[in-house]
Protein backbone atom coordinates (compact mmCIF):
# COMPACT_ATOMS: atom_id res chain seq x y z
CA UNK A 1 0.00 0.00 0.00
CA UNK A 2 2.46 2.50 0.87
CA UNK A 3 4.50 1.61 -2.21
CA UNK A 4 0.92 2.86 -4.41
CA UNK A 5 0.94 5.89 -2.18
CA UNK A 6 4.17 6.95 -2.76
CA UNK A 7 3.88 6.35 -6.98
CA UNK A 8 0.45 8.57 -6.34
CA UNK A 9 2.03 11.20 -4.14
CA UNK A 10 4.87 11.22 -7.40
CA UNK A 11 2.88 11.03 -9.98
CA UNK A 12 0.18 14.02 -8.53
CA UNK A 13 3.15 16.30 -6.85
CA UNK A 14 4.46 16.85 -10.57
CA UNK A 15 7.54 18.80 -11.44
CA UNK A 16 8.19 22.65 -11.78
CA UNK A 17 10.82 25.06 -12.23
CA UNK A 18 10.78 28.81 -11.64
CA UNK A 19 13.00 31.31 -12.58
CA UNK A 20 14.14 34.91 -11.89
CA UNK A 21 16.13 36.54 -14.48
CA UNK A 22 17.92 40.13 -14.29
CA UNK A 23 19.51 40.32 -17.85
CA UNK A 24 22.54 40.37 -17.16
CA UNK A 25 25.74 38.25 -18.82
CA UNK A 26 25.95 34.89 -17.24
CA UNK A 27 29.12 33.58 -15.65
CA UNK A 28 29.63 31.06 -12.45
CA UNK A 29 26.84 28.67 -11.74
CA UNK A 30 26.67 27.52 -8.35
CA UNK A 31 24.35 24.76 -7.49
CA UNK A 32 22.96 23.70 -4.13
CA UNK A 33 19.65 21.61 -2.60
CA UNK A 34 17.70 23.35 -0.67
CA UNK A 35 15.07 21.02 1.79
CA UNK A 36 11.83 21.58 2.84
CA UNK A 37 9.75 19.20 5.84
CA UNK A 38 5.69 18.46 5.80
CA UNK A 39 4.90 19.85 2.90
CA UNK A 40 7.18 22.49 2.59
CA UNK A 41 5.95 24.01 5.59
CA UNK A 42 9.19 23.76 7.56
CA UNK A 43 12.23 24.78 6.40
CA UNK A 44 14.20 28.14 5.58
CA UNK A 45 16.92 28.85 3.12
CA UNK A 46 18.73 31.97 2.39
CA UNK A 47 22.06 32.91 0.33
CA UNK A 48 24.15 35.96 0.64
CA UNK A 49 24.15 36.65 -2.90
CA UNK A 50 26.29 39.59 -2.58
CA UNK A 51 29.71 37.17 -1.75
CA UNK A 52 28.28 34.25 -3.59
CA UNK A 53 28.44 36.80 -6.94
CA UNK A 54 30.22 39.63 -6.35
CA UNK A 55 29.37 41.07 -9.90
CA UNK A 56 25.90 40.74 -9.60
CA UNK A 57 23.20 37.73 -10.53
CA UNK A 58 22.14 36.90 -13.69
CA UNK A 59 20.01 34.03 -13.09
CA UNK A 60 18.36 32.07 -10.21
CA UNK A 61 16.58 29.08 -10.77
CA UNK A 62 14.05 26.92 -8.42
CA UNK A 63 13.14 23.30 -9.76
CA UNK A 64 11.52 20.28 -8.44
CA UNK A 65 13.19 17.97 -11.09
CA UNK A 66 12.33 14.64 -11.23
CA UNK A 67 14.60 12.74 -8.60
CA UNK A 68 13.27 15.74 -5.64
CA UNK A 69 10.15 14.25 -6.86
CA UNK A 70 10.55 10.81 -6.43
CA UNK A 71 12.35 11.61 -3.05
CA UNK A 72 9.19 13.84 -2.21
CA UNK A 73 7.12 11.09 -3.19
CA UNK A 74 9.00 7.85 -1.68
CA UNK A 75 8.92 10.15 1.74
CA UNK A 76 5.45 10.79 1.22
CA UNK A 77 6.06 14.50 1.11
CA UNK A 78 7.71 14.63 4.41
CA UNK A 79 10.84 15.75 3.02
CA UNK A 80 10.75 17.99 -0.30
CA UNK A 81 14.41 18.62 -1.36
CA UNK A 82 14.73 21.70 -4.57
CA UNK A 83 17.17 22.23 -6.69
CA UNK A 84 18.87 26.04 -6.26
CA UNK A 85 20.87 27.47 -9.07
CA UNK A 86 22.21 30.63 -8.57
CA UNK A 87 24.19 32.10 -11.99
CA UNK A 88 26.55 34.84 -12.06
CA UNK A 89 27.10 38.26 -13.63
CA UNK A 90 29.83 37.68 -16.28
CA UNK A 91 31.98 40.19 -16.25
CA UNK A 92 33.92 42.55 -13.78
CA UNK A 93 32.37 44.91 -10.68
CA UNK A 94 34.26 48.29 -9.74
CA UNK A 95 33.89 49.93 -6.45
CA UNK A 96 34.40 53.82 -7.16
CA UNK A 97 35.43 55.96 -4.29
CA UNK A 98 35.73 59.61 -4.36
CA UNK A 99 38.61 61.17 -2.18
CA UNK A 100 37.93 64.69 -1.02
CA UNK A 101 40.97 66.14 -0.22
CA UNK A 102 42.37 65.70 -3.82
CA UNK A 103 39.03 65.50 -5.79
CA UNK A 104 40.48 62.09 -7.64
CA UNK A 105 38.70 58.96 -7.47
CA UNK A 106 40.22 55.26 -6.36
CA UNK A 107 38.58 52.34 -8.94
CA UNK A 108 38.79 48.97 -7.06
CA UNK A 109 37.48 45.79 -8.82
CA UNK A 110 35.90 43.52 -7.11
CA UNK A 111 38.29 41.12 -7.45
CA UNK A 112 40.86 43.05 -5.46
CA UNK A 113 42.87 44.70 -7.88
CA UNK A 114 43.80 48.60 -7.59
CA UNK A 115 43.36 51.23 -10.59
Amino acid sequence: MLPILGLAATLLGGCYKNTMSTGAPEGEVHETTAKFYLWGLIGENSYDLDKLCPTGVSKIEEEMGVQNAIISGVTCSLVNPITVRVTCAGGSAYLVQPDTTTGMASITTLDGESK
